[in-house]
């Protein structure tokens, strides 16, 4: 499977425990209460996750959050940010982590 036969699309109800698994598995912590941080992401107005799926598996998170001026920090402006990105190691260097980059920058775009 490559690259080509990865689907990118907003986190749904049905993926929060597959979204969970990855970054239990990848950052090495525990689930606590990161479902239901996950969920909330996905009626969230100033966040939102998005997954990139092989097989209907999840192979890749990415959250965007809607910050106000410097709330990220001194100086940084209103925007939108790509936070929370994960990557199953199986799935490292195909371009997932650049395709899902590349989708999130194209909504970003569209948001402005």
């Amino acid at each position: 499977m490559s690259e080509a036969d990865v689907r990118i699309e907003p986190l749904a109800n049905a993926d929060v425990a597959a979204a969970v698994e990855l970054a239990v598995r990848v950052l090495r912590v525990k689930p606590g209460d990161r479902g239901e941080q996950f969920a909330a992401d996905i009626t969230g107005q100033c966040r939102q996750m998005f997954v990139a799926k092989a097989g209907g598996q999840v192979v890749r998170t990415a959250g965007v959050l809607k910050l106000a001026a410097d709330e990220a920090g001194p100086g940084t402006p209103a925007d939108y940010y790509l936070s929370g990105v994960l990557v199953d190691p199986a799935w490292r260097g195909r371009g997932i982590g650049t395709a899902l980059t590349l989708h999130w920058d194209a909504l970003h775009v569209a948001v402005l």
